[in-house]
């Protein structure tokens, strides 16, 4: 097995571990056969590592992990699917709550009578903005729909790239920015190690679980993390549902049907 990189302390030590046990390749300058390492990974997330006793490292105490391990339980390993959807979602979910997000989705959907590029651009800004969706949006989502619709982006081939690359190509569209772009990465291509600091909701829930004086700005966020490496996203996943437990809400079910719980992570 080959390891680099990789802290050998804390969630992202005992991952790469376990990961080396089984004889999976873990390396942050690339991965060797990623869409079986991820398998792997969402394995572990299922099941064989999200319990104190294999996380925690006796030298290391985990607050995050027995925070959420003793109060909240795991989480649902939740995902979207991958999609000009999934995208208009998560522009509608720009600086709003989840909820307000599915909510205006759900209204776009019955309008346009399915989300699909040819759907978006036949009712238009317009169309979009007697619904209730703000005209910066409703002009995110017109130009994205462009973009699909002559071939300029094709979403599908972003599964082929790795986190970087497709961070790249995302970012470069109006109307996407890192945060939509990490949380499509996150929730869509399930990228294990994307971490995205520009959350608001991880950045409060960060620093509640980790015990901190002040909401971590995004620097602060990103060093937080590097304990978690290589897998920060199973690391956000844990703190957005401690995050939401802890408000008494739970993530809405996913408006484009693409929202599959698959056993608890």
């Amino acid at each position: 097995a080959l390891i680099t990189g990789v802290s050998e302390r804390g969630i992202g030590g005992a991952i790469a571990r376990r990961l080396a046990d089984e004889g999976a390749r873990v390396s942050l300058t690339g991965l060797d056969e990623p869409t079986k390492l991820l398998e792997r990974l969402r394995a572990s997330c299922e099941g064989l590592l999200w319990t104190t006793a294999d996380l925690a490292d006796p030298a290391v105490p985990d607050q995050l992990v027995a925070t959420t391990a003793e109060r909240f339980g795991r989480p649902e390993f939740w995902h979207r699917q991958p999609g000009l959807p999934c995208l208009v979602l998560l522009i509608l979910e720009q600086q709003v709550s989840l909820e307000s997000g599915a909510a205006m989705y759900r209204r776009l959907d019955e309008t346009a009578e399915g989300v699909a590029a040819s759907s978006i651009i036949r009712i238009g800004i317009d169309g979009m903005r007697s619904i209730g969706v703000t005209r910066q949006k409703a002009g995110y989502l017109y130009s994205l729909a462009l973009l699909v619709a002559n071939g300029t982006l094709d979403i599908e081939s972003l599964a082929s790239l790795s986190a970087d690359d497709a961070r790249s190509r995302l970012v470069s569209i109006k109307g996407i920015g890192p945060w939509t772009a990490d949380a499509y990465l996150l929730s869509a291509l399930l990228h294990p190690d994307v971490y995205p600091v520009g959350d608001r909701a991880l950045q409060v829930g960060v620093g509640e679980v980790l015990g901190m004086t002040h909401t971590p700005d995004e620097d602060e966020l990103e060093l937080a993390s590097e304990t978690w490496r290589p897998i920060r996203a199973v690391a956000a996943r844990i703190v957005w549902h401690a995050y939401l437990s802890k408000r008494g809400r739970t993530e809405p079910q996913d408006p484009t049907l693409g929202h599959e719980p698959a056993g608890k992570a």
